[in-house]
């Protein structure tokens, strides 16, 4: 089995590629399409994630006021 074909080459196609690691062009298009799906997911997870911290620290803000004025917070 060739060691990764297609590092040397970016423009080979699913077909290609499938055929030289012994898979599908179907199997290899639902790999990938696994994996951008899964990456996406991180990304959003990572987007929900920053959207509740900021969110908490807006409540801090408005509880606290220019208390957080010193920590670098504009209340």
């Amino acid at each position: 089995m060739p060691d990764k074909p297609f590092q040397n080459n970016p423009r080979l196609t699913s077909l290609e590629i499938g055929k030289a690691i012994g898979r599908s062009r179907r199997t290899l298009d639902s790999y990938i399409a696994e994996l951008r799906a899964a990456t996406e997911m991180e990304l959003h997870i990572k987007i929900l994630v920053l959207d509740f911290v900021f969110f908490v620290v807006e409540i801090f803000i408005d509880l606290f006021g220019s208390g957080l004025s010193g920590l670098g917070y504009c209340a």
